[in-house]
């Protein structure tokens, strides 16, 4: 018999789509290196073709039109990255400078803390938690030229390495990116002749689709994180709390993380809130819970749409899978990869005519 004849039967087509999707998983691990650099540059193209595209209605020339459009990006980045390099410099030296005092503070409130945790008896032992924190304070105050020559010969061998590599693997992706953006139509006829005749018009449409989803949510969550960033910085400076900048941009960086971006940002935050007062700390929380409301329900449904959005469920579970599987870049890559598979599930939903019959009943 052959595999159509045997496909008719309920439990040999799961086991075969189990088998697929098993050995799809392995190719992702084995290749994942690979894999996460081409998705990233397939994401950087997509937040890189509007300015192109711009560009090329009055140069018409694709190749010059996006060495302009990677100028533009190149010096918009530089002068961005000036004013922030110079505002957190001064933030981050001013932070080393009290570091000690900003030690003692958060010392005191977590022992006014623990008395009014034993005050009512319960259980806690919050100073605990933060031992490592105090434990590294003590050994930079005790050992500030602890590294011997060879110790340092080695950090900065391993730095220099690890720059050479984040270097290379940048330039690759942009490089990727050049490609995806000038020959992406023949890229995408290269790939529609793997596919039988009879399926290629089927296979346009369900890339339209995932075109559709993949350009909301990249340009949208850029835009959120642009946003995010500089509300919450904007917030800060208005109410005069220290280091806005180094918030703000923490801020901003972490929202392409929904969900634990904003619980990774706050706690940090929290912490530098402490070193003023436990009033600016609550103000902190305060600001960002608001921003993060603002970005949930004002600014993600109006400018993903509804197609693009992931139930909240959804995005932690991609969310984790993706750190466990990939690491930081599976965080990363985590929301846009689960917004492929949702593109794909209701293309073929919708051709089976279930979300008709949905909206029919």
């Amino acid at each position: 018999m052959k595999l159509e004849e045997y496909l008719i039967y309920p439990r040999v087509k799961v086991f075969v789509i189990a088998l697929f999707i098993i050995l799809f998983l392995l190719v992702l691990w084995i290749f994942k290196g690979i894999l996460i650099l081409f998705f990233i540059s397939l994401l950087l193209a997509y937040l890189i073709e509007p300015l192109f595209k711009t560009i090329l209605r009055f140069q018409k020339n694709r190749v010059i039109s996006l060495i302009l459009s990677y100028i533009i990006i190149f010096v918009f980045l530089g002068s961005i990255g000036i004013v922030l390099i110079f505002g957190l410099s001064n933030e981050l030296r001013s932070i080393a400078r009290h570091l000690p005092i900003y030690f003692e503070n958060i010392k005191n409130y977590l022992d006014s803390l623990q008395k009014f945790l034993n005050s009512f008896s319960i259980p806690i032992d919050i100073r605990s938690s933060f031992n490592g924190i105090f434990l590294s304070q003590e050994y930079i105050q005790t050992h500030p030229y602890s590294l011997s020559f060879s110790e340092s010969a080695k950090v900065l061998k391993t730095f220099f390495m690890e720059s050479v590599r984040i270097g290379v693997n940048v330039f690759i992706v942009f490089m990727v990116a050049a490609f995806w953006i000038i020959d992406f139509e023949n890229i995408k006829n290269g790939l529609l002749t793997l596919f039988p005749p009879d399926k290629r018009q089927e296979i346009i449409e369900l890339s339209t689709d995932i075109d559709f989803v993949l350009k909301r949510i990249v340009r949208g969550q850029f835009l959120i994180c642009l946003i995010n960033g500089a509300l919450t910085t904007l917030a800060l400076v208005v109410l005069k709390i220290q280091y806005a900048i180094l918030i703000g941009v923490l801020a901003g960086c972490l929202s392409v993380i929904p969900v634990f971006g904003t619980l990774s940002t706050t706690l940090p935050a929290v912490l530098l809130g402490l070193t003023q007062s436990w009033i600016v700390s609550l103000e902190v929380v305060i600001v960002i819970l608001c921003i993060h409301w603002f970005e949930s329900y004002v600014l993600s449904p109006k400018i993903m749409g509804k197609q693009a959005q992931v139930h909240p469920i959804l995005i932690i579970l991609a969310l984790v899978s993706g750190e466990q599987l990939f690491g930081v870049e599976g965080l990363i890559l985590a929301i846009p990869a689960t917004g492929v598979l949702k593109a794909v599930v209701m293309h073929y939903l919708k051709k089976a005519g279930h979300l008709e019959q949905e909206k029919n009943s």
